[in-house]
């Protein structure tokens, strides 16, 4: 006689699982939630950018994947896919960047956040930028990130951005930038010389606590700071911390 019960083989496997996720993911709570309230020193402090001096091999580029970041969600068409957010390894200062434009031209801007192995809050930022074209923001928001990091002494970068052609451009050193940024991208080609730069593009579901960053710049002006994270970008940063993925369907 075959016995069915809520503990049946099938039922108990689901339910250690699901309260294992459970677990983990209160885990994952508690430490960064307690890393958003400890007191730490101001990390995003400006002084006149530098060039640090590395005796280090110079910077080298991760071969970047079409869309590195996902994986198909099982019992959906193939175009179904779940994106999450991954950490950099140790060395790595994990930079995610975008831009936003609303009208393209319109009012736009970019924002950026730094983490650090194991999704760690490092700093962020957004910077207001005008009316500009959505291209236009998106380089913004790296050539932003890469002075913040060599203001900061960073020297181990992970740039990841959903504009496949930013990355791509960055990837194979050419990027036609608009005139009025040809000047920042030669700076930046001189920060490659001084850093170790990876670089990966992301789908934007992957890419939301930039997103909402440099939607940010959209109310402030200028360039804005945080050492520890806005209210708008928390839910956010423990999503990915806890590795939650988000749903695209292309």
């Amino acid at each position: 006689m075959e016995f069915y019960s809520q503990w049946s083989s099938n039922s108990c496997s689901r339910r250690i699982e699901i309260a294992v996720q459970q677990a983990l993911e209160e885990i994952c709570r508690d430490s960064f939630e307690d890393d958003l309230t400890s007191t730490r020193p101001l990390i995003m402090t400006y002084y006149p950018l530098h060039r640090p001096v590395h005796n280090e091999a110079p910077m080298e580029f991760m071969e970047v994947d079409e869309n590195p970041n996902y994986v198909f969600a099982p019992g959906n068409s193939e175009k179904n896919i779940l994106v999450s957010w991954e950490p950099a390894p140790s060395p790595f200062v994990k930079v995610n960047t975008d831009g936003a434009s609303k009208g393209n031209p319109g009012p736009s801007a970019c924002g950026g956040v730094f983490r650090l192995p194991f999704g760690t809050f490092l700093g962020a930022f957004s910077l207001s930028l005008g009316i500009q074209t959505s291209y236009y923001a998106e380089l913004m928001a790296v050539f932003q990130a890469a002075d913040i990091a060599e203001t900061e002494s960073w020297s181990h970068l992970w740039i990841e951005s959903d504009s496949t052609y930013v990355i791509n451009g960055i990837q194979k050193k050419h990027i036609d930038a608009p005139a009025q940024l040809k000047n920042r991208w030669n700076i930046f080609l001189q920060q490659m010389e001084f850093m170790k730069i990876k670089c990966s593009h992301i789908l934007r579901e992957g890419n939301k606590v930039a997103d909402a960053l440099a939607n940010l710049g959209l109310k402030y002006q200028g360039l804005q700071l945080w050492d520890n994270p806005p209210e708008e970008i928390r839910k956010l940063l423990l999503d990915d911390a806890c590795g939650h993925p988000n749903f695209r369907n292309s």
